[in-house]
């Protein structure tokens, strides 16, 4: 069984009150709270991916993501109609920069099926800290789930949902069994980083966003990966919706609907940063003699 949560600041008292109000109602498209993998081969390869910006000067033009640069889309396998699962892809409009990926409606498959796409396989199974720039573009359309997942373990080890209501959920167990808790809102057509910090050791991930990855604010700590309801390492990121754009009101912006993602960070393993301050501190004693 997971253990019992402990939310973070002032963050905690607030999604008290908003889950006990009459005025919360839980996103009726959340589905039955379930810790399994996305399932399929397409990420299967070497360990190398430390993260991407989705630049044309890491490989990247605008269009199809599949088999770019080891990112593949849902289903990449399935050449035969409708084919694989993909969103529209690399698009030219970043976070600052001249690129990120659209995650948008794919009108080959119904409501309901999840399109998305993944990472390639991460070089650091034990990656402490993940974090992503988002935009979500859509007034009422589809959920978009961010989601680090083991596959050879068949569970995801943590998996966020920013729901098409405005909620931000977390799958965690809060004392009650699994669900999907929430933690906070989300900004219409802002960029914003979500980031996830894992202690492996005490089984706990926490989530925190704000406008940049400077600026973070902790919204929640719980304690979904521990072998039972979740993976125990991240293999990789899924990124997916549940294909609604159209039930929605469109953009925002008047451009398609959808979630922009960009900035995709795995922060380097403890020994390699232990290994750069030794090398910093050693260069600093040379200079000094």
């Amino acid at each position: 069984m997971l253990r019992v949560v402990g939310r973070v600041g002032l963050m905690a008292t607030a999604m008290a009150v908003l889950a006990a109000s009459s005025a919360f109602a839980v996103n009726p498209r959340l589905g039955t709270p379930s810790a399994a993998a996305i399932p399929g081969t397409d990420a299967i390869g070497p360990r190398t991916f430390t993260g991407s910006g989705f630049e044309q000067s890491e490989g990247f033009n605008v269009g199809s993501i599949s088999a770019t640069q080891g990112w593949n889309c849902f289903g990449a396998a399935n050449a035969t109609p409708p084919g694989p699962r993909c969103p529209t892809g690399v698009v030219p409009k970043g976070n600052g920069s001249n690129q990120s990926v659209l995650l948008d409606q794919n009108f080959n498959f119904p409501n309901s099926t999840n399109i998305g796409i993944r990472t390639p396989v991460h070089k650091d199974f034990f990656v402490p800290t993940i974090n992503v720039d988002l935009r979500i573009d859509d007034n009422g359309g589809s959920n978009y789930n961010v989601s680090p997942q083991a596959p050879s373990q068949t569970f995801n080890t943590s998996r966020v949902v920013f729901a098409y209501t405005g909620y931000i959920y977390v799958l965690d167990d809060p004392g009650t069994g699994l669900a999907f808790v929430p933690i906070g809102f989300w900004t219409p057509d802002t960029w914003f980083t979500f980031q996830f910090d894992y202690d492996y050791a005490n089984e706990l991930v926490t989530y925190s966003m704000g406008p940049d990855k400077d600026n973070l604010v902790p919204l929640y700590t719980g304690g979904q990966f521990n072998g039972f309801y979740g993976g125990t390492q991240v293999e990789e990121i899924v990124f997916f919706s549940d294909n609604f754009q159209n039930t929605g009101s469109g953009s925002f912006s008047g451009g398609p609907a959808g979630v922009y993602v960009d900035n995709v960070r795995l922060k380097p393993e403890p020994g390699t940063l232990a290994m750069l301050g030794i090398g910093a501190l050693l260069a600093l004693r040379r200079r000094s003699r």
